[in-house]
Parts: C-alpha cells; structure tokens; sequence
C-alpha cells in the first residue's frame, strides 16, 4: 500500500447540507486521515491521507454527495503527508 495525501476544494450546494460529516464519514470508512472545513467563499476544503489505491473511489463518493449536496466543482492535488495523524476531523 503506497500512502498519499491529497488537498481537495469541492464548490457547489455544500454547505449546510451535512457534506462536511459526509465528507468524514466516507473518509474513516476509507481507512483515510485528515480534516475538512468550510470557506468563507461558499467552497468546503480538505486534506485526506491514505491508500493511494482508494481514492479514486473517495472522489467519486464525494461526487455523489449524500443526497442533498451538490458538487459541481471539485479539485484534487498531491499534498505532503502528515506523519502521526489518527484521525479524521471536522474544523470550524
């Protein structure tokens, strides 16, 4: 298993739709480690950290949303691991 971090930007219908915990709940089922928060400018932003492997399907859940977001918009880049990291949070 080959370990990566990606930062992510997702814009659309994804705030106060519960995509944040969304985002987290499909993340630990992943295995992944990171954070999500939402931005000033309407966006949701994350950092996610796993099995290279499985993030094809990360984005493609994220895409599909949880049923009331919508992502319209969704960006991706390589980003430096984070050694120590246990978990998977929501910030404010």
């Amino acid at each position: 298993m080959k370990t990566v971090r990606h930062a992510g930007r997702c814009m659309g219908k994804v705030q106060g739709v519960g995509f944040r915990v969304f985002v987290q709940s499909v993340a630990q089922e992943l295995g992944f480690t990171g954070w999500v928060k939402n931005m000033p400018d309407g966006s949701v932003v994350m950092e996610a950290q796993g099995d290279e492997a499985r993030f094809g399907e990360f984005k493609e859940r994220l895409r599909e949303g949880n049923g009331l977001c919508k992502v319209e918009h969704m960006t991706f880049e390589f980003c430096k691991n984070v050694d120590g990291e246990t978990g998977f949070e929501v910030r404010k």
